[in-house]
């Protein structure tokens, strides 16, 4: 049973692995930036900031792009409840987003379809958004996203109507056991004075800097926070860390529980190979004298080794049996901490059993090498 588990979570692990999150985490550095209310009470002073500290980052030596946003993946937290054009009442809560520069290129989010934000899409112009694939099919199934106008979005009162501009990819905003979740992103600089300026949600004034690097992105982190302290020295700076440092922090739990788990298995392997090899010492010991007489009346090595072997196969096959059947009924209990994995994973079951049979089988050869060897004259007199 502990090692169909071990197996499950080692595939499902795995399986975690090669999950797609939906952006690229290699090269970026992230960090917050939250401005102080004394200092930048005004929507013109809060814009004027972060416009200054995307410029100077995007023109730092070894900064491939950068780009600034209200969240980051794997740690979304902001929703709205949007009204789509022509639809009756408004849909379940979305994660919004709030970008500014190239935030999507910084963060390797494909544009799948229309066009991305440009420096136009600023106070006074038509209001645009972009929309996720998974809520380009939640909020028009079946239609063509492009040209829909949907209003909301956290952009103050009485919202305008947005345009739906492009279509990207779907993109991780939880653990990454968890499906994509619908998702749009607004031009920063298309949100009301109002909500720039507001304390109580305070999201437009404590922004997060992403930066893709050309090489290493923790070894930039010197020089991306003397380039904001250079604009002011007394900002706050925090969260620094690398999106793989998130990736392997969303991974942490299960890779935990698999290792636990695995480490158990192996010890319960090897107890059962121990096991196994001690009652076939035994078993081979108490029947030497049968053995002898076997030998005697012309049986050759290979029977005895047939014999013992069949032995131990038995234990094995019987122990399987009888833990494959417990392990189908416990293994449900795992499906909430399976990814991509059933807890009746066939190949998982076919592997373990024959791993264990196969490590029975090597625990009998020793009693069986012994038993072979047996001297039919000294058998005989043993008692």
């Amino acid at each position: 049973m502990l090692l169909v588990g071990a197996g499950l979570l080692i595939r499902s692990f795995a399986k975690l692995l090669e999950t797609n999150p939906g952006f690229r985490p290699d090269h970026v550095l992230t960090m917050n930036v939250p401005l102080p209310y004394p200092g930048y009470s005004k929507a013109a002073e809060i814009r004027g900031f972060y416009h200054q500290v995307l410029e100077r980052v995007e023109n730092f030596p070894g900064v491939k792009s950068a780009g600034i946003s209200n969240d980051l993946p794997m740690s979304h937290t902001e929703t709205d409840i949007l009204q789509v054009e022509g639809q009756q009442g408004s849909t379940p809560a979305i994660r919004v987003t709030w970008a500014l520069g190239n935030y999507l290129q910084t963060m390797g989010i494909p544009l799948l379809r229309g066009r991305g934000f440009t420096p136009e899409d600023r106070a006074g112009s038509q209001p645009v958004v972009l929309v996720s694939l998974e809520a380009a099919k939640l909020l028009w199934p079946g239609e063509d996203a492009l040209g829909k106008r949907i209003r909301g979005g956290g952009v103050g009162g009485n919202p305008p109507w947005m345009t739906v501009v492009g279509i990207v990819g779907d993109v991780k905003d939880g653990p990454m056991n968890e499906a994509a979740k619908p998702h749009v992103y607004l031009p920063y600089l298309q949100l009301s004075d109002k909500l720039v300026e507001d304390q109580v949600i305070n999201e437009a004034r404590s922004m997060n800097v992403a930066v893709r690097t050309a090489n290493d992105p923790a070894s930039m982190t010197s020089a991306v926070t003397g380039v904001i302290h250079a604009v002011d020295a007394g900002i706050p700076i925090a969260k620094v860390r690398t999106m793989e440092q998130d990736i392997s922090a969303s991974v942490a739990g299960p890779k935990f529980n698999t290792f636990l788990l695995g480490l158990f298995a192996f010890l319960a392997l090897f107890l059962a190979a121990i096991g196994i090899y001690g009652v076939l010492a035994y078993t081979v010991t108490q029947q030497t004298h049968e053995i002898g007489i076997r030998i005697a009346l012309g049986a050759q090595q290979r029977d005895v080794m047939r014999l013992v072997l069949g032995q131990g196969t038995k234990l094995a096959l019987a122990g399987v049996g009888i833990g494959v059947l417990a392990a189908l009924g416990l293994t449900r209990l795992m499906a909430p901490s399976l990814y991509g994995v059933s807890a009746n994973d066939p190949l998982t079951f076919a592997v373990v059993s024959i791993v264990l049979v196969g490590v029975a089988l090597l625990a009998c050869y020793i009693p069986a090498r012994r038993a072979m060897r047996v001297d039919p004259m000294i058998a005989l007199r043993y008692e």
